[in-house]
């Protein structure tokens, strides 16, 4: 087979293996995944699986890359003439949350998993910021030019962007278990949340 038909073909039987992952894990929980049920979604046997990916844990990775990958998309799509940090950030959050509560039941099981292979990519409070948190860098980005331009605090960026994305992150999660779906109620709950940060960062 030609080389450039055979890549072809594996990029595109790992894309079914991984969008098949993602429709498992936001119908039935992470917990639920596993190489024989994926091979009965896609078709395959579960040692052509294990052709492309060495493991379930290799999988679920690159199912959180490919949502990382669409949440910095989604972000970084629309460069709007923002006239301050704070109102790209305030933009840039409602992206996400929205993202978010339309994708409820990934997000809800990825996010509250306390998987090790999933935190290496979820967790957000070490001191580091890992390579794989692009959107928690992308936050900081902000919030150090913010600084520069003096509207916000100059605390720690990192800190800053930590304290921020776990405040969103709660009323995300609020709003998924308590099944929040009327528009004017999330919408009503976001602002009030944006408020609340920006003025705990915001200079006097």
């Amino acid at each position: 087979m030609n080389e450039n038909l055979k890549a072809a073909k594996t990029r595109l039987i790992k894309e079914a293996i991984v969008k098949a992952a993602k429709k498992i894990i936001e119908e039935d929980g992470l917990a639920s995944l596993s190489i024989r049920k994926l091979a009965e979604q896609i078709g395959y046997s579960p040692a052509a699986i294990y052709q492309y990916y060495d493991s379930k844990a290799q999988i679920v990775s690159a199912v959180i890359r490919d949502g990382y990958h669409e949440i910095i998309n989604s972000i970084q799509s629309e460069n709007s003439n923002f006239q301050s940090a704070e109102e790209e950030i305030r933009h840039k959050l409602k992206i996400y949350i929205k993202n978010a509560l339309e994708n409820k039941n990934y997000y809800r099981a990825v996010m509250m998993s306390e998987d090790k292979n999933v935190l290496q990519f979820t967790k957000v409070l070490n001191k580091q910021t890992h390579s794989n948190q692009s959107a928690i860098q992308f936050l900081v980005n902000l919030i150090e030019k913010g600084q520069k331009q003096d509207e916000f605090l100059n605390n720690s960026a990192e800190i800053l962007a930590k304290s921020i994305w776990t405040a969103t992150f709660g009323l995300i999660i609020r709003m998924i278990i308590e099944n929040i779906d009327d528009q004017q109620r999330q919408n009503e709950l976001i602002e009030n949340q944006l408020q609340l940060i920006f003025d705990g960062i915001r200079k006097k």
